[in-house]
C-alpha cells in the first residue's frame, strides 16, 4: 500500500478560495484549501456545475490561477 504525504499550504497563503473562468466561459476552476490535508487543491467545473476533474495532491501548489 502506498501512502502519500502532502505538505500543507505555505504560511503566506491567505487560505482564500480563488475562481477563474476559462476565456470561452465553458469551464471554471476553483482553488481552495483541502480541510483534511491543509493543502491547496484545484477542481475544474463545467459552467453547468458538473465537476470535470480534481488535481492530485501536489506540494507547493499556490493560490494563483491562469488558463492556458
Amino acid at each position: 500500500m502506498y501512502f502519500q504525504t502532502v505538505t500543507p499550504s505555505f504560511p503566506w497563503d491567505d487560505h482564500h478560495c480563488r475562481i477563474s473562468w476559462r476565456g470561452d466561459g465553458q469551464y471554471f476552476v476553483v482553488s481552495a484549501i483541502e480541510p483534511a490535508t491543509g493543502a491547496r487543491k484545484l477542481r475544474v467545473w463545467s459552467r453547468e456545475g458538473v465537476l470535470m476533474t480534481s488535481s492530485e495532491e501536489v506540494d507547493g501548489l499556490e493560490q494563483s490561477l491562469c488558463w492556458k
